[in-house]
């Protein structure tokens, strides 16, 4: 096991110790990845009561309420991104009314912001004037355990609106501890494990997310590749396709890249994260577009080939680690390239479009007929027609359209909010797409991200938004599902992870007078999006699939595809 992964429990652990020995007894905890030590730690502390809350906003407002009977203080836990920021307004009611509260926020290391790191965001002091104390603890490390106590001593006296000596001096309240931790997250033996020091790797240093520029000399490039992340326009698509075609380089283009659907162009892979892992591949110069990339696959790559990467962007760098950023319009850095004999070897693109075409055909030929979320996605991208607008959810649904919804010359622009990648809010924010829009529009979306935003709904009623969303209802957070405390497999895994809920939509549906209907297979799917693609007014799908069925399915054509000779 990582030094990290024990540490990091190591380090919640003495946290929840200290926690219970200055009086806290109840936690409220909501799911998440990065919160994973945290909340293996209270489950396996005896003497502490677990509450599961999906929704953060909901969580707080319930610990709230459990501080105001019980004068004590409450632990709020939740993970990184927009999950803190929803506990705010229960924050602010706590503040008013003097009411103690711990916020405990686990966060990425501070050198994945500004990075374009997957749900990244600044939290150090988020709630401002309304906590009474805020403390960073930095990365766990054994040097720092003394102070964890010293730490959650003088917090929970600020929270009891006391001073060191335990005297009251200010108002009961709110207060804030930011805890960062380190991939790994999930330490299975954690229970076995015993005091010995543990020496952590050193992190890398923080990149302050400002401008960056710097001139570009041109090799004598053999194997390029063009990537083209997030874009919220396809008015680069000409200058991408005519830069492929100058290089012979190939393109992956991300399902939000506004380059994957709607064109024809050769030079098109879509399939990386499949082959990623598989082929070993050798660029000697990367042309990035975009924010980065959905997959993690590819993202990882990009640090292995951060030297030899350029990224385009006349802003500058913003949110992005990449070391070379080129100060520049795609259209103006196309007309420089276009001026140099920098071709590459056509042999190195052909293999690669050649990996990418079988792993399509493969994949569309041999698993789109079987019921589980790659298929639902495909579907719901299929229902749709040239010029409609195509909303996708974050965790799994935005996943499994980056890999099973392959590149199409059907022209459909794509959305999502991959800003801080959160789960809240989504439903709202297709409606504002959907808003005016002559087309159809599509929102995929799963379960928990639609209980989030059941409110949004009103909108569509008030305003006669003309919408279809498709919520994949797997009974909970099935992308916890594929993470290693999965392996949990226990009533702890289900009620602080999974969460599910058994909640039936139909009646929320009704509630908002949306059209309904349950399905439960691609043709009953089909049958649904093609009544409801004629229909106006907001229609709710709800696809029901079996948690254990669709991990199966996925580990089912990753093993298929390892055994493809590409």
């Amino acid at each position: 096991m990582t030094n990290s992964a024990t540490l990091n429990y190591r380090w919640s652990s003495r946290i929840v110790k200290n926690l219970y020995k200055y009086g806290v007894r109840d936690v409220c905890i909501s799911p998440g990845s990065r919160n994973t030590p945290l909340s293996l730690a209270f489950i396996d502390y005896p003497n502490i009561k677990c509450i599961s809350h999906i929704d953060e906003r909901s969580g707080g407002f319930f610990g709230l309420g459990i501080a105001l009977k019980k004068q004590s203080p409450v632990v709020l836990v939740c993970t990184s991104g927009t999950a803190t920021a929803n506990y705010l307004p229960s924050i602010i009611e706590a503040n008013q009314s003097r009411v103690p509260l711990i916020i405990l926020t686990a966060d990425r290391p501070a050198y994945l912001q500004g990075t374009g790191a997957n749900q990244t965001i600044y939290q150090n002091n988020i709630y401002g004037y309304h906590v009474r104390n805020f403390n960073d603890l930095g990365l766990p490390s054994d040097d720092k355990l003394v102070n964890i106590d010293l730490i959650i001593s003088n917090t929970l006296k600020i929270a009891e609106g006391k001073n060191i000596s335990g005297k009251p001096t200010s108002p009961k309240g709110p207060v804030h501890i930011n805890i960062p931790f380190e991939e790994p997250l999930y330490f299975e033996n954690r229970l076995k494990i015993n005091n010995k020091q543990i020496k952590i790797k050193e992190s890398r240093q923080y990149i302050t997310p400002s401008l960056f520029v710097r001139k570009i000399n041109f090799p004598r490039l053999k194997y390029p590749i063009i990537i083209c992340g997030r874009l919220q326009s396809d008015s680069d698509r000409e200058n991408i396709f005519n830069l492929s075609s100058a290089l012979n380089a190939p393109i992956f283009a991300d399902p939000l890249s506004q380059i994957r659907y709607g064109n024809t162009h050769s030079n098109l892979v879509s399939s990386y994260s499949h082959f990623l892992s598989l082929v070993t591949l050798t660029p000697d110069f990367i042309i990035r577009i975009g924010q980065k990339p959905v997959s993690k696959t590819l993202c990882a790559k990009l640090d292995e080939w951060d030297n030899f990467t350029f990224l385009i962007d006349e802003s500058g760098r913003f949110n992005d680690d990449c070391s070379n950023v080129i100060n520049s319009s795609v259209a103006d850095f196309v007309k420089t390239v276009m001026t140099k004999s920098i071709s590459s070897k056509l042999k190195w693109k052909e293999k690669i479009i050649d990996i990418d075409y079988k792993i399509n055909n493969f994949i569309s030929n041999n698993y789109m007929n079987y019921w589980f979320e790659g298929s639902i996605v495909k579907n719901c991208f299929d229902s749709l027609d040239n010029g409609d607008n195509f909303f996708i959810g974050n965790s799994m649904p935005i996943r499994d359209v980056d890999l099973f919804v392959f590149q199409s010359a059907k022209s459909i622009k794509t959305y999502s909010n991959r800003g801080a990648s959160g789960i809240d809010g989504i439903v709202s924010s297709a409606l504002g797409v959907a808003y005016g829009s002559e087309n159809n529009s599509l929102l995929v979306l799963g379960d928990l991200s639609f209980y989030h935003d059941m409110n949004g709904l009103l909108a569509g009623l008030r305003y006669n938004i003309n919408i279809t969303i498709v919520i994949i209802n797997n009974n909970g957070g099935g992308i916890f599902s594929f993470l290693p405390v999965s392996k949990e497999n226990n009533k702890s895994f289900e009620e602080f992870w999974a969460t599910s809920h058994s909640l039936k939509f139909d009646y929320v549906a009704k509630l908002y007078d949306c059209q309904y209907e349950i399905v439960n297979s691609n043709q009953t799917l089909k049958s649904a999006l093609d009544k409801f693609n004629k229909l106006k007014g907001v229609k709710i799908i709800e696809a029901k699939i079996d948690r254990n069925e669709n991990i199966r399915k996925h580990n089912e054509i990753k093993k298929s595809i390892q055994k493809l000779k590409v």
